[in-house]
């Protein structure tokens, strides 16, 4: 992978943002399906299982360190599927700081594990993927980070855990030391992908999967000025696995970028010859359901091809030359909800 040093230091911190929405939203906890609990070690814990569609909404602004516009579409649209018609909400996300919002906070980049002692042995009880602010903190991910040029420095962190299982104290631990902050001053926040919460947080990570393939390409994200992308919310599904089928589905297959560059002078030939690569259709995995593609590597998401965690269609402005380009389109019937 080729890195680049991509921005200049900011004057706010990302966890702060992303606490200060989260007080924010604490009264109304009951209005948005949520709800919060204070462990014997002052961490609090969200748990936004049974969350509805504002409150989904704005767990994904959470996400991204409130860096970002995130709503829904006007009105519903008709979706032409392989499993039929069907009326789905699309999400619209919107950001003037992509590489804040998108690399430093909402890519789920930290595989969070918590061990314990049984039978004498050492082993991992809690696994999930972890995504969020507190990153930028624990700096697992220390290449990304360098990568990106960012450094954080706050007393509190807030991370978001894609699982069923309710975090605990071990948990809160292992997240704290990485963290560098103590636990009473820790949020975790955490639902399964079967829920709509999942569905919708998910959704919202189109645009992050445009810029992490951009970085997978070796494509500069510095030139990225702005982004803003469309998905549609996957129907909620109880199997884990189908759901994180339809959920990647809709973005492989319906996900559409535009993102706004600074492409430098005598460099658009370059970045066009790597661009051509960016939408998911440039995979040889491409066109077969995710929840199949799953399957076959018995839920291994490592062993899945990268090249394929990408949306449909991305346009690019180049605001240096006024030239504009798009790659992929949006293909709906490939879509299957049965």
């Amino acid at each position: 992978m080729k890195f680049y040093s991509t921005m200049s230091p900011t004057q706010f911190s990302i966890n702060q943002k992303a606490e200060t929405l989260l007080n924010q939203i604490k009264s109304k906890q009951d209005v948005l399906g949520f709800t919060i609990e204070t462990l014997s070690s002052g961490a609090k814990l969200y748990d936004f299982t049974n969350a509805n569609l504002e409150g989904s909404l704005y767990l994904s602004r959470v996400l991204m360190s409130d860096l970002s516009s995130i709503q829904l579409a006007p009105v519903k649209a008709i979706i032409n599927a392989n499993s039929g018609p069907i009326e789905l909400d699309f999400i619209e996300v919107e950001t003037q700081y992509p590489l804040l919002a998108c690399m430093a906070s909402q890519y789920a980049g930290w595989t969070v594990k918590a061990k314990k002692m049984v039978d004498g042995k050492n082993k991992t009880y809690f696994r999930a993927m972890g995504s969020g602010p507190a990153r930028a903190l624990a700096r697992v991910e220390n290449e990304l980070f360098d990568f990106i040029g960012y450094t954080e420095s706050h007393h509190s962190a807030v991370l978001f855990l894609e699982t069923s299982q309710k975090p605990d104290e071990g948990v809160v631990e292992y997240v704290s030391k990485k963290s560098g902050v103590d636990p009473s001053n820790l949020h975790l926040l955490y639902a399964p992908s079967t829920s709509l919460a999942g569905s919708v947080q998910i959704a919202a990570r189109v645009v992050e999967t445009a810029l992490h393939k951009f970085m997978e390409l070796g494509i500069n994200l510095k030139w990225i000025v702005s982004a803003c992308g469309t998905c549609p919310i996957a129907p909620v599904k109880n199997d884990e696995m189908k759901a994180m089928g339809v959920t990647n589905d809709c973005i492989l297959f319906t996900g559409n970028v535009t993102l706004s560059m600074d492409i430098p002078d005598g460099k658009e030939s370059d970045f066009f010859k790597l661009f051509k690569k960016a939408p998911s259709s440039a995979s040889p995995s491409y066109g077969k359901p995710f929840y199949s593609i799953l399957s076959d590597v018995a839920g291994d998401f490592y062993k899945i091809d990268n090249g394929l965690f990408a949306p449909a269609q991305i346009t690019i402005i180049n605001r240096t030359t006024g030239n504009i380009y798009t790659e992929g389109s949006l293909n709906p019937e490939k879509l299957d909800f049965s």
